[in-house]
């Protein structure tokens, strides 16, 4: 964090240093969040020199960070990155600490020894391939062992509790109409809208209460990006599907549910293909973090900053999720409602 906070310093330093040489001028700013608002110079908002602020600012990050770096070495993560000039080097090394593998079970044989083998435990190693380091979350690597399993388990028996048994659509949708919240459209005696609005109500809970996987995952701190995604995928469909597919359908008191509630689930896909896919296009969370980013700048380098960045990686694990939860939808209900494989 330190080193990404330095690298942006030191780069709103650059563009104000090269600012004052091709002006002569050196630029003052506002070092409060929203600054750029700030025209008066009241006590406790004074302006100071932009150079001077991003020096000092890379100068502490500089400082933070090689104090971090003296206590690293004193806390080891118990593993090491190894590159081969060769594949087949890789290779052999991993068949010399793998005697052998069959039905996914590996074997561990004794590697050749050396006079440092008993030193450094050798036959403790375990040795594997590693994945890409543009994959790899390098800040979560120091979570392991038991502090991740309990990270896991808490994240997760939390996010049951709170999933399961207090924010399912049907409960919240029978607390709104206790308080009256649907009377209003039903007073309406508009079918298309008292037909399309419990779907639209399902549609934004599909949208919302996802994010909050999303974050759990997260949160979890997974160390390669591609298992992340993978979890997450997993999580947010199986959360999807129980939502959107199996408590609705069996919310009903008949064995007679599925033509019954084939319109409410074409409504459904209809929404998601129109609204979701709409919503998707326009990016409205990346415009509101764009904007409030914006907004929190300090000076116009860190502006420029924000217009460069403004780009975010794609999450593949939560679109994925939710394309398979429409895709299963449609297979559920395509033979009790063929109208519904055309949407």
């Amino acid at each position: 964090m330190e080193s990404y906070v330095r690298k942006k310093a030191e780069k709103n330093m650059a563009y104000y240093t090269q600012a004052f040489e091709q002006t002569g001028k050196r630029y003052c700013i506002n070092t409060k969040p929203c600054g750029q608002f700030f025209f008066c110079n009241i006590r406790g908002c004074e302006r100071e020199d932009a150079i001077d602020y991003y020096t000092g600012v890379a100068q502490k990050c500089m400082e933070e960070y090689l104090k971090e770096e003296k206590l690293i070495y004193d806390k080891p993560l118990g593993m090491a990155f190894v590159t081969f000039q060769r594949i087949i080097m890789a290779s052999i090394i991993l068949k010399d600490y793998n005697a052998c593998k069959c039905q996914g079970f590996k074997c561990k044989g004794e590697p050749q020894p050396s006079s440092y083998s008993k030193d450094l435990q050798i036959s403790k190693w375990n040795i594997k391939y590693a994945t890409y380091p543009q994959d790899i979350c390098w800040d979560n690597l120091s979570i392991q062992g038991r502090n991740w399993w309990g990270r896991w388990l808490f994240i997760n028996l939390l996010l049951f509790v709170g999933l399961f048994f207090l924010t399912t659509p049907s409960i919240i949708i029978s607390t709104m109409d206790k308080f009256y919240v649907t009377k209003p459209i039903e007073y309406l005696n508009n079918p298309v809208i008292s037909q399309f609005f419990p779907t639209v109500l399902l549609w934004s809970f599909t949208a919302l209460l996802p994010t909050i996987v999303y974050y759990s995952t997260v949160f979890e701190s997974h160390w390669t990006k591609s298992n992340e995604n993978r979890t997450m995928m997993h999580k947010i469909y199986t959360f999807l599907i129980f939502m959107v597919l199996i408590l609705p359908s069996l919310g009903l008191t008949r064995c007679v549910f599925l033509p019954d509630q084939g319109a409410f689930f074409v409504n459904y896909v209809i929404a998601s293909a129109f609204i979701g896919n709409g919503t998707q296009l326009l990016r409205f969370p990346g415009l509101m973090m764009y904007t409030i980013r914006m907004m929190m700048a300090k000076s116009s380098a860190e502006r420029r900053n924000v217009k460069q960045q403004q780009a975010y990686q794609f999450e593949f694990g939560a679109m994925y999720a939710g394309m398979l939860c429409v895709f299963t939808v449609i297979m559920a209900y395509s033979i009790t409602c063929p109208i519904i494989v055309p949407f």
